[in-house]
């Protein structure tokens, strides 16, 4: 069941009896996996080159949030994420949605998850992390994301707030 999805041999084909995944990777995904690791330090720090001015230019603007990494660590940036006030989310997502800023809420809890719910976990449960999804916001992160895309979007967060 772990490696197919959390589906048991005689589950319907969406029913998740556990907690799963999918291990299973086809011939076409491992030949750019491959590919890809031979580049991965250079496609680390072209991220990290795009989080690093977000970062600096973001964290000048009152309201904002950016990410905090330990002295010495390295992150992989999958996705960049900013904090805003939860009485503001909604509100700036659907004004950066607007003028063409792809976003999205980031993240659900865990613990919020159906298939967590056998665990008897309350939504109050962990409440920071509850406190904390309701204030980010992914932006858009990209490798070959251009500066010129990069200054767009930190110009509509921070006309945002300033409005």
């Amino acid at each position: 069941a772990l490696r197919n999805q959390g589906r048991r041999d005689m589950d319907l084909w969406l029913k998740h009896s556990y907690l799963g995944y999918n291990f299973r990777i086809d011939e076409m995904s491992s030949a750019v996996g491959v590919a890809q690791m031979e580049k991965v330090e250079n496609i680390i720090r072209k991220r990290r080159i795009v989080a690093e001015y977000y970062s600096r230019k973001l964290k000048r603007i009152e309201g904002v949030r950016t990410p905090y990494i330990s002295e010495g660590q390295k992150n992989g940036w999958f996705v960049y994420v900013i904090r805003v006030d939860k009485s503001k989310r909604k509100k700036m997502m659907k004004f950066l949605i607007k003028n063409g800023i792809s976003v999205r809420p980031y993240f659900t809890p865990i613990h919020t998850q159906p298939c967590y719910k056998e665990f008897g976990y309350k939504s109050n449960d962990f409440s920071v992390t509850a406190k904390i999804s309701q204030e980010t916001i992914a932006i858009p992160f990209y490798t070959e994301i251009k500066r010129k895309e990069q200054d767009y979007v930190i110009s509509k967060i921070q006309q945002f707030l300033l409005s």
